[in-house]
């Protein structure tokens, strides 16, 4: 807990400042724990398990051998952290700190699980305790659990059939690419041949796709890796827009335009249509109704009898 020491494992590091408490409650807790005392006091008892976490944590802290830490231990949960990267990290970790005993590398193991991380592990270590067990135990624990159980043809399925999301950058989809991958056991002479292809075949179809068609002719994958990621977001969007509007449909009723035929007489657009077709309907209502009977004069039928010339030029001058 001295100065020299800023990095703490865990969130004791927020109680750095009691430092006389945390020697007294060290001293407390062995007192405690130990073979002389079998009985505890209170309900301390309840939390021997975690005491004893706590109690090498504590020494660990309080070692005068404890120099300043590169990094921190992140919390690892069940539920939403990866194990293998995690455990990655975690040996990282030690390695670069020269953390080599098993009691702390324990320790902090333990202590980085949260509370369903660390039901999960008590339950996986029964009969026994997880403070009984070593490191490397409690490790092999959880790598067996985590291991997913996945045939080689389970794995080249989602890699095949993954395509780039939109929301998707040229880097973050080669990386996915990558990832899926990394489970289909790819012999090493045609990795890279199945990187590229699936790379340039998931993509979004395009101006962009297009161009990756052409470039795989001449480049390996990760030289069309980087000639992706070159350009911008933005520059693929505006290559897609100008492809896409240079490939104009054609014979659309929104195309039509107005052509004069002869006088009088006018195409219309299909947005008047409907109102052409009405008023045409219209006009012949009306032209039937205004149709002039026969005329019972002259007998003929282009006219009313009351506008009859016959008629007419017999009344009388």
């Amino acid at each position: 807990m001295s100065e020299e020491n800023p990095s703490y494992y865990g969130r004791v590091r927020e109680f750095s400042a009691q430092k006389e408490f945390i020697k007294i409650l060290t001293a407390y807790i062995i007192t405690l724990m130990s073979e002389e005392n079998p009985s505890y006091y209170g309900r301390v008892r309840e939390f021997s398990a975690q005491i004893k976490i706590l109690t090498a944590y504590i020494i660990t802290l309080m070692s005068e051998e404890n120099p300043s830490y590169y990094g921190r231990v992140r919390e690892f949960s069940a539920q939403d952290s990866d194990w293998v990267i995690y455990k990655r990290r975690l040996d990282n970790y030690f390695l670069v700190n020269g953390i080599a005993d098993d009691g702390k590398k324990k320790a902090i193991l333990l202590n980085a699980f949260d509370e369903e991380a660390y039901k999960l592990m008590y339950n996986l270590c029964l009969p026994k305790l997880p403070e009984d067990k070593s490191y490397k135990e409690l490790a092999d624990l959880f790598n067996k659990y985590f291991k997913v159980a996945e045939s080689i043809f389970v794995a080249r399925s989602k890699f095949f059939a993954a395509f780039k999301n939109s929301s998707e950058t040229a880097n973050e989809w080669a990386a996915r690419v990558r990832s899926l991958a990394s489970n289909c056991s790819f012999e090493e002479a045609i990795i890279d041949m199945m990187l590229r292809d699936r790379f340039i075949i998931g993509f979004n179809k395009g101006a962009a796709q297009s161009k990756l068609f052409k470039e795989a002719i001449t480049r390996t994958q990760s030289k069309l890796f980087k000639e992706a990621i070159t350009r911008t977001f933005a520059e693929v969007i505006e290559v897609a827009v100008a492809e896409m509007a240079a490939e104009v449909p054609s014979g659309t009723a929104s195309n039509i335009k107005c052509v004069k035929i002869e006088p009088g007489i006018h195409h219309v657009t299909s947005r008047n249509m409907k109102g052409q077709m009405t008023s045409t309907s219209s006009t012949k209502d009306q032209s039937i109704q205004r149709s002039p009977g026969k005329c019972f004069c002259c007998g003929r039928s282009n006219h009313d009898t009351a506008k009859c010339r016959c008629q007419i030029s017999s009344l009388p001058k």
